[in-house]
């Protein structure tokens, strides 16, 4: 099983587990919007706005679906973390030459 959080002699439930694979999500969805939000971008980039409001779009989008994993403490988050570990790689991809 995928343990992404692995501290020696501290030995997590997976509900556990699920709950810190969460909050990491969380965070780094809270960050990830608050760099698309910043103005630290070249605006000579071609659609560079457009792209920006398509990836803070897609970025509430998972959030919500954030917050309803985290509420009906699903632990099947397979799908919502390979969605996001998509939309994570796309920005980053993206502004790879543009920070």
């Amino acid at each position: 099983m995928y343990n992404p959080i692995h501290i020696p002699g501290i030995t997590a439930t997976s509900d556990e587990q699920n709950v810190f694979r969460l909050t990491a999500m969380e965070n780094d969805l809270r960050f990830t919007n608050k760099l698309l939000c910043s103005c630290k971008f070249p605006s000579d980039a071609p659609n560079l706005f457009e792209r920006l409001e398509l990836f803070k779009n897609r970025g509430v989008e998972l959030m919500g679906e954030l917050k309803k994993l985290q509420m009906e403490g699903s632990n099947d988050l397979k799908l919502f973390e390979r969605n996001f570990w998509i939309w994570k790689s796309e920005i980053w991809e993206y502004l790879a030459d543009k920070i």
